[in-house]
């Protein structure tokens, strides 16, 4: 869900292979988009919505009317802070990701994953408002071979 003043019209778009999308705000249907996959022009339904805070909940249903799947996505503040931690309790991967939260606890972005091969500890990180363009280091242990020079955090 993109940040917005409220009453602002954002686009909400819906990338699926049902033939039928519901769209709520805050438990209220918005919106009903039937899509035809072999003949349709518009294979990803766009609504065009006034921005609230709260979630999103958009529900597919196959041809009978049956539910098929839903997704959520809430509304987030200013982040607080930065949560260094797995997001799986067995690391199946040996990964770590860097996560921002805001001050109600809100997952805002999955920003980036690499891997580790070592216990950690969780650490958080309080952030504070800061104009301007500032620069971020990355530490990594030996073994991690990432580029992050197309990586860049914009406001």
């Amino acid at each position: 869900m993109v940040q917005q003043a409220g009453g602002q019209i954002v686009d909400v778009r819906i990338c699926l292979n049902a033939p039928l999308v519901e769209l709520f705000i805050n438990d209220r249907c918005v919106g009903v988009n039937r899509i035809n996959h072999k003949h349709g022009e518009i294979l990803v339904p766009c609504f065009k919505v006034p921005y609230e805070e709260g979630k999103i909940k958009a529900v597919a249903y196959d041809e009978k009317g049956n539910i098929l799947c839903e997704d959520i996505k809430k509304s987030f503040k200013d982040a607080c802070k930065i949560c260094l931690k797995s997001d799986k309790n067995i690391i199946i991967a040996d990964s770590i990701n860097i996560l921002f939260e805001d001050k109600n606890g809100n997952r805002i972005k999955q920003l980036i994953e690499f891997t580790h091969n070592e216990n950690y500890e969780e650490k958080i990180f309080r952030l504070k408002r800061i104009k301007g363009i500032q620069k971020l280091t990355f530490v990594f242990l030996p073994g991690c071979n990432f580029d992050f020079g197309y990586f860049r955090f914009i406001k």
